[in-house]
């Protein structure tokens, strides 16, 4: 295809926006899926049922992506092809889906809930398929496509996802017509947008998919640890203290997810950019790209936080009714904790980009091992609060540890 054939990029702003708002409606509505569940079901029992499977979909979503992402789309030299990064994330995204049936088999309390989470995974699987196409929209400045995309998906899965289980009643089958739904999205919007700018049909040969494995492993030992700090505590919390409190946990704390998942929405454009300035030495530009990144994330971090301080009871009590007031403490700690992981991510993005692995590893290996150390104690000691306490000094000693060698390259890089 040549050049002039391709679709015109778009500038910064109009990527960031279309990318936040797309995918922040998106996150929403799977959001909205967790209060469907609570009101159209007679207990929290099955609210607890979607929180466990949402657990292992965290789990399984790291290990099929890889954690590429940052890498595909910082890949300035074009070192693997868009049919590379295809073809290894359905090999990476099998590999993960029949791991996370094994281990989900393993550790899940009842039937019900293997069979839901396994629905979930067919629902991860899509949405990981379609984030190695995002990052070929990414990498050509067209994140409008990953926008309209993430748009459809929430309104459809949304849609299917409550209707199913108004109908018939059944969790695993409502997540199972959500998980078709987003399916059709991806053949019938997704690959024809990626396939605008060139072959991406899968095609990879030994010998790649084993640079990718070795080059890109730390990427997704990272992400796995920094994704099971959250689901080791959640899940902890689960086994021991049974699937209707993680599910008023969840119920409370879910919202908290937007708020991370629109920040790692809204640097997600930066990171191209910032890779070119990277590799073009043009160190003020890439310094000044991460301030401001790191400035706005705690800026809207800080007037949410502040937001739901005043409001944030009123609103959990409206969603869920008188009920939910016993326990809306947690979510001040929830936002915490969350603005803490988005920090996490970034920062492992941050290092991904500049090709720092070893550091990269180190620290999410860490803060990892001081989650599994700490949450026992904090769980046995402060209840519910004790999974928000596990995911603030597990992040936040990652983040610091991250944040300080990216200082001290971007310092040795200026000399």
């Amino acid at each position: 295809m040549e050049k002039e054939d391709l679709p015109q990029p778009l500038p910064l702003y109009k990527n960031t926006l279309w990318n936040t708002f797309g995918c922040v409606t998106y996150q929403g509505c799977l959001w909205l899926t967790t209060i469907l569940v609570v009101i159209l079901s007679s207990s929290f029992e099955n609210s607890g049922i979607l929180a466990f499977a949402m657990t292992i979909g965290n789990i399984f979503y790291p290990l099929a992506t890889y954690n590429t992402r940052a890498f595909q789309t910082s890949d300035i030299r074009n070192e693997y092809s868009n049919s590379n990064y295809v073809a290894f994330r359905l090999i990476t995204s099998v590999g993960a889906f029949f791991f996370c049936i094994v281990y989900c088999a393993a550790i899940s309390p009842s039937i019900a809930t293997i069979i839901a989470s396994i629905a979930f995974l067919v629902f991860k699987f899509d949405e990981a398929f379609a984030n190695v196409l995002y990052g070929v929209d990414q990498k050509n400045f067209r994140m409008d496509y990953i926008g309209i995309s993430q748009l459809v998906r929430g309104v459809l899965l949304l849609a299917a996802f409550s209707s199913s289980l108004y109908l018939w009643g059944n969790l695993a089958l409502a997540i199972a017509v959500m998980a078709i739904a987003c399916f059709a999205v991806t053949l019938l919007y997704d690959i024809p947008h990626s396939m605008r700018f060139g072959k991406i049909a899968p095609s990879i040969d030994r010998c790649k998919v084993k640079s990718i494995l070795i080059q890109c492993f730390p990427l997704a030992v990272s992400a796995t640890l920094c994704g099971a700090i959250v689901s080791v505590s959640r899940e902890y919390f689960g086994i021991i203290q049974g699937e209707e409190l993680l599910g008023i946990y969840a119920a409370v704390t879910t919202p908290t997810v937007i708020a991370q998942a629109a920040a790692v929405y809204f640097y997600s454009p930066f990171i191209t950019p910032m890779a070119k300035a990277w590799e073009e030495s043009d160190i003020s530009a890439f310094t000044r790209l991460l301030i401001s990144v790191v400035g706005i994330l705690l800026l809207l971090a800080a007037v949410l936080i502040i937001f739901f301080f005043f409001l944030g009871d009123e609103i959990l009590v409206l969603l869920f009714g008188q009920f939910i007031a016993l326990y809306t403490y947690l979510l001040i700690p929830a936002l915490i904790g969350t603005t803490l992981i988005s920090l996490m991510y970034l920062s492992i993005d941050m290092l991904v980009l500049l090709r720092r692995f070893v550091p990269l590893t180190v620290a999410t290996v860490l803060s990892f091992l001081f989650c599994l150390l700490s949450t026992g104690y904090f769980i046995n000691q402060f209840g519910m609060n004790g999974i928000n306490l596990v995911i603030i000094f597990s992040n936040a000693l990652g983040c610091l540890l991250m944040m300080t060698y990216i200082v001290k390259a971007v310092s040795s890089r200026r000399k």
